[in-house]
């Protein structure tokens, strides 16, 4: 079976992050790196290609929670939404501290936090300056039905900037 596997690197500043977490639509420029699969062989090392991103928080129907399109220039990607009626997680301090480790361990297992754009929001904002995601689909290439995978990694651009020191 072919295979299309797509990295997607975006990185975003403060303020773009909090505008597309208040679900306006942000336009930037990002790297995909391509890589095919067939038959145990790839095409890597794969090549960058900037390209543009459109991204957007919208809680629409989809076939799933994430859909990542193709563009003539780029990608639009709709970031994941929480499934409906999602509650998020609490415990009292009292609760958790009478846990052992192994229980709170397990506690996080059996209490998953979905990832939204919620995610990249500063930490101080209960975010965690990253969101990282995947979507399974398929796709037509010269009237050939292929598979894809999409896996997009967001960070801030802080990210980016720090490691170039």
């Amino acid at each position: 079976m072919l295979i299309l596997s797509i990295l997607h690197n975006i990185f975003l500043t403060i303020e773009e992050i909090k505008q597309l977490y208040e679900g306006n639509d942000i336009e930037v420029v990002g790297v995909s790196l391509p890589v095919w699969y067939y038959k145990r062989r790839t095409s890597e090392p794969a090549e960058e290609v900037f390209c543009k991103y459109l991204l957007t928080n919208k809680n629409i129907e989809l076939e799933s929670l994430v859909e990542v399109k193709e563009e003539r220039d780029g990608y639009q990607i709709n970031m994941p939404q929480l499934p409906p009626g999602y509650k998020p997680r609490s415990i009292s301090n009292e609760e958790w501290r009478g846990l052992s480790l192994n229980e709170q361990l397990q506690w996080y297992e059996n209490h998953p936090v979905p990832k939204s754009a919620k995610n990249l929001l500063p930490i101080s904002e209960g975010g965690a300056e990253y969101l990282s995601f995947k979507e399974y689909g398929r796709t037509l290439v010269n009237n050939r039905n292929i598979a894809t995978i999409h896996i997009v990694e967001i960070k801030t651009i802080n990210n980016l900037v720090n490691s170039l020191d």
